[in-house]
């Protein structure tokens, strides 16, 4: 995933992207120390992971590795802020492809 381009960047969290050729997106999220403790960095992935979900489901996502990199803005981010923040990295990597 190095190898992959940061497409978007936001102060909630980073996005990579780079294709593969399965009919379905692969997501992970990572989170460093730098976030807390593991129940704070396990929120921050779930919270994430559920945006990066709902935004996925409506869209042709088919085909992405995607790699998201939670940033502690994701921690005071209403829900809606970080779907916002997501919807525009997921627009970046879907134009990028």
């Amino acid at each position: 995933m190095r190898a992959a381009r940061v497409v978007a960047s936001d102060r909630a969290l980073s996005l990579r992207s780079r294709t593969n050729d399965l009919a379905f997106a692969r997501v992970a999220v990572q989170t460093g120390r730098e976030l807390g403790s593991a129940v704070t960095r396990n929120r921050a992935r779930r919270r994430i992971r559920e945006a990066i979900r709902g935004e996925l489901r409506g869209r042709g996502g088919a085909g992405l590795d995607l790699l998201a990199t939670a940033r502690k803005g994701a921690l005071d981010a209403s829900p809606a802020t970080l779907r916002q923040a997501v919807t525009r990295a997921l627009d970046a990597a879907l134009a990028r492809r």
